[in-house]
């Protein structure tokens, strides 16, 4: 878990984008704690695909109080509704900071 902390601002950037991707694709809107283990998937998935890490889900899910189960079929469903395509480019993670600094009312 400590080595998921030191990359934690580029894995949350990393599974906002991949969260901003499954929401164009998936027009069905659930409730917020779907919403939430749904980012918390796409984190897990991101933090995996640029660490180059197979590693289990089982401590972010005992931390998060999800079921191992339930995390690894959504994150089967993600990867699936995404058709594996986890690449970013160094313009999509610019949009989405410049879109983020103008929301905030901040200087470019």
């Amino acid at each position: 878990m400590n080595y998921f902390k030191c990359y934690l601002p580029f894995t949350l950037l990393i599974g906002f984008i991949y969260l901003k991707r499954y929401l164009i694709r998936v027009k069905k809107r659930n409730d917020f704690y779907f919403f939430v283990k749904l980012y918390l998937v796409c984190c897990l998935i991101g933090n995996k695909y640029w660490e180059d890490s197979c590693g289990g889900n089982c401590n972010e899910c005992s931390v998060w109080g999800f079921e191992v189960e339930d995390i690894n079929m959504l994150e089967k469903h993600v990867l699936n509704t995404l058709g594996y395509d986890l690449e970013i480019s160094s313009e999509e993670i610019e949009s989405v900071i410049y879109y983020e600094r103008i929301c905030e009312g901040g200087s470019i």
